[in-house]
């Protein structure tokens, strides 16, 4: 004889072995409700969880129309906090009168008894099922344990489907994470000698997919041959001594490319004896090489101080020389008095030298400290550049230089330091004097450009290197800083003359198409804007009113 089979177990095993396969909370949803249909008979039934205002919600039901679930939802004889709550029967419907309030709905529903089933997990109540009769029912004490018994497998299996689904939710927010800081989790077993790393680092590493092999040897390929034993030590060290593992080193791709990366991690022990390390590595290639370009620019910084310095001490002195060798013999008696006009007319060049030297000293200095005043009036652009090449003409006529100027009819004035801008313009046509070979040529032209009064300096000159060009303005800055090179100069003049033309609200430019092959430079100022109306013809002008 066979043995008979409780029908009731035959649901729960059922229901058990459905869960076990569900994925979703949907899918036990419906494993709940057919496992009420099969074990109770029950036809409409209902699955309500809290949500987290508290608010008790439908998640899955069966034969109950939408007006009904959404005058009642909410509706919980329990809170999530309710101690060791039972089962609610109400077979009679219409002579509770706790549901007077919902009683025309209810029976508009057809539905004359109700039963409540608490879903409790880790003692708190999550939920509840709903049983809905079309006549007044009171389930027995088995039909009351068979639906607890299905209740608390589906307040667990709920619970943990979504546990679940916040898990891998968190995984997939550190996966991107991980992704998004260019970071990989790594874990060394150290009794195998194994390397488990994140799906991502191979990518981080710049490896082929699947091309890992999980040795500890594989790992060590990937490190820079100059970094490794340096990596290795803080290794060695972590495992000795407990400390955390914390080195940034070079890796080498296939390809050869290589990056900087991070790598942090800690050790864990059994019975005192390091089993395990684990930790992260990140790559950091764009910070270092930051950190480095930094390095580079403050030694670069640096250097050029150091030649500055040097290129000062060498071109104060030489006047200084001067000075000091036509003084001492002044005052020895040893010169003639034919050569005597010719010793005070050094001194006193090489004096205005070194005044100037010592003048753009201080002027960088003011730049730096913001101290650089600017004392604004209006300036007739075509006489300011008149009287600059006036005086630079003597030198160059010295060498036989040609100086051409063409200035437009009709430029309007600016508004500025009058004082300043001459310094700005004779610093750029000495240059060009000073760059141009004997028999040269400089073109100065001055017009208008749309509102801008425009002063361009072009000579045949020495010109500028492409690889210097981009520096032609940076303080202390020379295409040749050498002491024995052939022309003096800080190399402030031009950092100080742009500075000053932005001061004015213009711009400063230079170009070169190479040594040997002049160079141009263009100043821009705005002009004043009254003095742009000035220009209308007096014709086209309204008449005053009088």
């Amino acid at each position: 004889m066979g043995t008979a089979v409780n029908p009731h177990s035959a649901v729960c095993l059922m229901l058990t072995r459905a869960i076990s396969s569900t994925r979703t909370v949907d899918e036990i949803y419906s494993t709940a409700l057919d496992a009420l249909a099969v074990g109770l008979g029950v036809q409409r039934s209902a699955i309500l969880l809290f949500d987290p205002d508290r608010v008790m919600r439908f998640k899955a039901y069966r034969g109950l129309s939408a007006g009904y679930r959404a005058a009642v939802e909410g509706l919980t004889p329990w809170t999530p906090e309710s101690i060791d709550p039972q089962p609610i029967v109400v077979a009679d419907a219409t002579r509770d009168p706790s549901l007077g309030p919902y009683r025309e709905t209810i029976e508009a529903e057809r539905i004359a008894a109700l039963t409540f089933i608490p879903l409790v997990s880790f003692d708190r109540v999550i939920g509840k099922f709903m049983l809905y009769y079309p006549a007044p029912y009171a389930p027995s004490d088995d039909e009351l344990q068979l639906a607890q018994v299905i209740a608390a497998q589906i307040a667990f299996a709920v619970q943990r489907t979504i546990a679940e689904e916040h898990a891998r939710r968190s995984e997939e927010r550190l996966r991107f994470a991980l992704h998004a800081a260019s970071m990989g989790t790594w874990d060394w077993d150290l009794t195998r000698n194994e390397v488990r790393w994140s799906d991502n680092l191979e990518a981080i590493h710049g490896l082929p997919p699947g091309t890992f092999d999980g040795s500890f040897s594989s790992y060590e390929r990937e490190i820079h041959p100059d970094d490794r034993e340096r990596v290795f030590a803080s290794v060695r060290r972590a495992l000795a001594e407990g400390v955390p593992h914390e080195v940034e080193y070079r890796i080498v791709a296939p390809d050869g490319t290589v990056r900087w990366c991070e790598g942090k991690g800690r050790v864990d022990y059994e019975d005192g004896q390091p089993v395990r390390m684990s930790g992260v590595c990140m790559m950091v290639t764009r910070r270092k090489e930051a950190e480095l370009a930094r390095l580079t620019a403050a030694e670069e910084m640096s250097r050029q101080k150091d030649d500055f310095l040097a290129t000062l001490s060498h071109e104060l002195r030489t006047p200084l020389n001067a000075i000091l060798g036509w003084a001492q013999m002044l005052q020895n008696g040893s010169v003639t008095p034919e050569r005597a006009s010719l010793a005070i007319d050094v001194i006193g060049r090489n004096a205005a030298l070194q005044a100037q030297l010592i003048e753009d000293i201080l002027d960088v200095s003011r730049i730096i400290t913001g101290k650089l005043e600017i004392e604004r009036g209006p300036i007739a652009v075509p006489q300011l550049v008149d009287r600059v090449t006036d005086g630079i003409t003597p030198t160059a006529a010295a060498r036989r230089i040609t100086l051409r100027t063409r200035i437009a009819d009709s430029v309007p004035p600016i508004e500025g330091d009058a004082k300043r801008l001459h310094q700005v313009l004779n610093n750029v046509l000495s240059n060009a004097v000073k760059f141009t070979p004997d028999g040269g040529s400089i073109d100065v032209e001055c017009g208008v450009d749309d509102t801008w009064v425009q002063v361009i300096v072009r000579d045949s000159g020495a010109g500028i290197p492409p690889e210097f060009l981009p520096f032609v303005f940076d303080r202390f800055r020379q295409a040749d800083s050498r002491t024995t090179r052939r022309h003096g100069g800080l190399g402030l003049g031009l950092a100080i003359a742009r500075h000053i033309v932005e001061q004015h609200g213009g711009t400063m430019t230079a170009s070169s198409e190479g040594e040997d092959r002049g160079a141009t430079f263009v100043i821009g100022l705005p002009a004043q804007r009254t003095a742009l109306e000035y220009q209308v013809p007096a014709e086209s002008r309204p008449a005053a009113a009088g």
